[in-house]
């Protein structure tokens, strides 16, 4: 679903989520429109967590009923692109103190590829 009710569409315009959410422990990142790829629907962005990447995660929600994706794996490489600019906005925003990647689920060799990511987005 790419279009927006008259509703959600206000609520774009006010800077707020258009889908609903229930975890209060979430930090709104901000919504980004369809890609035509992965994301097929408006998607709030949050990040979830303690400020490390082990016990944290990332969320695009693109509607209700458990349509999101998550999780901190996918948002490096090219998995899934809505949650690579979810982790992109936690980390410019500060939100994630600790870097340390190991023990996140990413495979060994994944893990200099994503600092480097990491690194290329606190110089930006």
């Amino acid at each position: 679903m790419n279009k927006l009710s008259k509703k959600q569409a206000q609520k774009l315009a006010e800077g707020k989520p258009v889908h609903p959410h229930d975890c209060g422990a979430c930090v709104f990142l901000g919504t980004i429109p369809p890609d035509g790829k992965f994301t097929l629907a408006y998607a709030d962005l949050y990040y979830c967590g303690k400020g490390d990447l082990v016990k944290a995660t990332v969320v695009a929600r693109t509607g209700v009923d458990g349509d999101y994706a998550s999780g901190i794996v996918s948002a490096f490489g090219d998995r899934i692109p809505a949650l690579k600019e979810a982790l992109r906005r936690a980390v410019k925003k500060g939100l994630i103190k600790d870097y340390t990647l190991k023990g996140t689920g990413l495979w060994v060799d994944e893990i200099p590829a994503a600092n480097a990511e990491i690194q290329e987005w606190l110089a930006s």
